[in-house]
């Protein structure tokens, strides 16, 4: 039988396709362990897509196993024990929000975040779902839980109701991304970690830039015909030259454009001709 070899590096760095649960380790921790065996015999402590063997009996890191998501060692050691890992944190995960507080308004919109431990120590990150300052659920994050995103956004939908707006997902460690499928990813796509923003909210923008836009050109209409009706057409001319061109840089497009020189006719027939017609009588009284 081959002698396993020993690692001698007070900490040891491999990647998963190392197979470090073949060599055999002492424990040099500074209470003088002295724990001897085989990376088998290590405990594992996973955190985002890495994992840190750890003595048995004095829980000191000896190695650092990095990339344990790789494809090409799906089937690893490291891989089968990190996939366990999950199963042990989804039966302790909520699968309904019959234990999530009450929450005020109309319109809830919530936030995913994760909060990172600290670099100093060896403890989880969490993932802490939030509304406004409540906080409304706290669990351990899991490399590649994509899944549970999804899971998470259905229990808020059914527990809050129609009050529900959006889940908003903050990722800067790339945990949602990991290993998600083409329906996940699909599902996900739409988020923007910058400044991510419900479908609710993006409509109500672009209706409240809509409608800016509408009156903009209803008051350079009317502005036109009150100064100097003759170079009414100029100034149209002049507004979606400089005006609409540049909101269209800026995310509208030539039908939004044309939609808003239509509605904005009503506000000039309304508004802009019996004015001018006032006007009009006035200076011939004089």
């Amino acid at each position: 039988m081959r002698t396993p070899e020993l690692v001698t590096a007070l900490f040891a760095e491999f990647h998963v396709g190392d197979e470090f649960e073949k060599k055999e380790y002492i424990c040099s921790d500074v209470g003088d362990c002295g724990w001897r065996g085989l990376g088998t015999e290590l405990k594992l402590f996973f955190r985002r897509n890495a994992a840190w063997p750890m003595c048995p009996n004095c829980s000191s890191p000896l190695a650092y196993v990095s990339e344990i998501d790789a494809k090409d060692h799906s089937d690893s050691y490291v891989a089968r024990e990190h996939r366990k890992f999950i199963a042990e944190l989804k039966k302790a995960q909520i699968k309904n929000g019959d234990s999530l507080p009450d929450l005020e308004g109309d319109e809830l919109e919530f936030s995913w975040e994760i909060e990172p431990s600290s670099d100093e120590e060896l403890s989880p990150d969490f993932v802490v779902v939030d509304c406004g300052d409540v906080e409304v659920l706290r669990e351990v994050a899991y490399w590649g839980n994509s899944d549970r995103a999804k899971e998470v956004k259905k229990i808020l939908k059914k527990r809050y109701g129609k009050k529900f707006s959006d889940l908003h997902c903050y990722d800067p460690f790339g945990y949602l991304n990991a290993g998600a499928s083409p329906e996940l990813e699909q599902f996900f796509k739409k988020i923007d970690e910058r400044n991510p923003l419900s479908e609710v909210t993006i409509r109500r923008r672009r209706l409240r830039r809509w409608a800016q836009g509408v009156v903009a050109f209803g008051i350079v209409l009317i502005a036109a015909l009150l100064w100097r009706p003759e170079i009414l057409w100029s100034a149209v001319t002049i507004y979606v030259v400089i005006g609409l061109w540049q909101w269209y840089l800026f995310g509208k497009n030539v039908g939004t454009a044309i939609w808003e020189i239509a509605l904005a006719l009503p506000i000039f027939i309304f508004f802009g001709i019996p004015i001018w017609i006032t006007k009009s009588l006035r200076s011939k009284k004089v």
